[in-house]
């Protein structure tokens, strides 16, 4: 397995490290503070999906309300398994494949990483 080293992406780029507490029933103005800090969040941690404008904003917003901020669509991160290098594949090959892997595996575990940090 490779070593994936993913930063403290909430100390390095939250806005909002501890988020607002919803305390007794939640209503539309206490869910909008929260909603509003997930956003702000999940925008500051860089990325290049979505037209790397955006951060990872796309995570929250529906394919749909992406759409609205930008023309290239945000496709969540799959985890790309464990690595398989082709059959029969030159080294050049096979390490160009390594390295598209790494890429893969590493913004996999990005989006890991803010989803663990934004949920409250």
């Amino acid at each position: 397995m490779a070593n994936t080293h993913v930063p403290d992406i909430c100390e390095i780029y939250f806005q909002h490290k501890v988020l607002t507490w919803v305390s007794g029933p939640p209503n539309f103005g206490s869910l909008q503070i929260l909603v509003d800090e997930l956003k702000a969040n999940a925008s500051s941690v860089p990325s290049v999906l979505g037209g790397s404008q955006y951060g990872h904003l796309g995570l929250l917003l529906t394919a749909t309300q992406y759409a609205t901020l930008s023309t290239t669509p945000f496709v969540t991160p799959f985890n790309p398994g464990p690595f398989a290098p082709p059959d029969k594949g030159t080294e050049a090959q096979i390490n160009a494949t390594r390295d598209v892997w790494k890429e893969k595996h590493y913004t996999f575990h990005l989006s890991q990483e803010w989803m663990q940090f934004s949920m409250p």
